[in-house]
């Protein structure tokens, strides 16, 4: 005990350590003979859990600065997990540049490998002291154990670990990539083409979807919203819901009302969701909402955009955003033949509105609407491919 004490005093064995750590990172970025599936996985895991312990049982955290240490050493592990995964990047996510594509692959590398676990770990660890305090000590005192801080920081960290290991085993979050997801819209969008030609019903239709759907989806030029347009449309919809619910009230309407209540998921995000998640992995709402619906989308639909425009200098963000509707109502929706058929869609589509609610919208305040003129010429102007 007195030479590790000794040792572990020393500047000479703080710096050795460190040297160790770096040289098992580095060995992380050499692991690819397995390309990037669980085999590799679980060496990344087991190599940062080893990472952690040998920083706990030799360094430890006697002062601020060894917490701070470690922190930046995971989050340099995490960074170099996403270098490493960039290899495997189709044409198109090169599309995204050098800077965009290195913060997607971080993320896709996060939440694959669910690497916030590595930061829950340490949480706990910094924590330690209050843990061993409150929970351990006691029992400590009463049987006389030799237990110490260390002991109770080392046994989290394997706690986590085998936690996070077999977390990594059962888990099947994943995704197709940004040319697979590309050749299935435009595949969609050419059967559109072929099966379709200009129609007031068709025009009345989609226009119905964006009505309902998302509202704001010819005037945001992105594809998620921002804040401006989430107070915008709360607003909107609270003073429709009480005009629509006066109405039905003054015409005894029969119908009953079930209130609009509109989510901030847009046509783009719907579209990227349904399509790009593997069999089975829809589930994961969290890694659904952060990575696939806030990353994924807007990155996908810049490129996507951005290549078209270079093979047609008139392709707009409108034409985008048509062709994407297109996408929508054909696969999504199953191309929907008549007013019955899209409202029975829609409300399968729907948690809170039935048939008769989308009815009620269709002929009472879609037609009715402002929005109704704008919606079809925009539509007009851009539905021919």
């Amino acid at each position: 005990m007195d030479l590790v004490k000794i040792l572990k005093d020393s500047d000479f064995i703080e710096e050795s350590v460190r040297i160790i750590l770096f040289s098992i990172v580095s060995i992380l970025l050499g692991i690819k003979d397995e390309g990037f599936g669980k085999k590799y996985q679980k060496k990344y895991i087991l190599i940062t859990y080893l990472v952690i312990a040998l920083y706990v049982t030799l360094i430890g955290f006697s002062d601020m600065k060894n917490k701070i240490n470690l922190f930046f050493l995971l989050f340099f592990i995490n960074l170099l997990g996403g270098i490493n995964i960039s290899y495997e990047s189709d044409n198109m996510m090169k599309g995204l540049g050098r800077f965009r594509l290195f913060i997607f692959k971080f993320f896709e590398w996060f939440y694959i490998t669910k690497s916030y676990i590595f930061y829950i770990c340490f949480f706990f660890i910094i924590i330690g002291d209050e843990i061993y305090t409150y929970l351990f000590y006691p029992f400590v005192e009463s049987f006389n154990l030799n237990l110490s801080r260390k002991h109770v920081m080392i046994f989290n960290v394997f706690l986590f670990f085998y936690y996070h290991l077999f977390s990594n085993i059962i888990d099947i979050f994943g995704f197709i990539g940004f040319e697979d997801l590309k050749k299935i819209i435009l595949d969609e969008i050419k059967k559109f083409n072929k099966n379709n030609e200009l129609k007031n019903s068709i025009l009345d239709y989609m226009g119905f979807i964006v009505y309902m759907e998302d509202k704001d989806y010819f005037e945001r030029k992105g594809s998620l919203y921002n804040l401006k347009y989430m107070i915008k449309r709360k607003r909107k919809e609270r003073l429709k819901n009480i005009e629509s619910q006066t109405k039905l009230l003054i015409r005894n309407n029969k119908i009953n009302f079930n209130k609009l209540n509109r989510g901030f998921s847009t046509i783009e995000q719907q579209v990227v969701r349904t399509q790009v998640m593997y069999r089975d992995s829809y589930s994961y709402k969290f890694r659904r909402k952060l990575f696939v619906e806030c990353i994924y989308t807007p990155m996908f639909f810049k490129v996507f955009i951005n290549q078209r425009k270079r093979y047609d200098f008139s392709y707009t963000i409108d034409r985008a955003k048509v062709d994407i509707l297109k996408f929508y109502y054909n696969k999504i929706l199953e191309y929907p033949s008549n007013e019955k058929e899209l409202f029975e869609k829609m409300a399968m589509q729907s948690k809170n509105l039935n048939v008769n609610n989308y009815r009620y919208y269709f002929h009472n305040e879609f037609k009715c609407s402002e929005e109704y003129f704008k919606i079809r010429k925009i539509l007009r102007r851009n539905f021919s491919d």
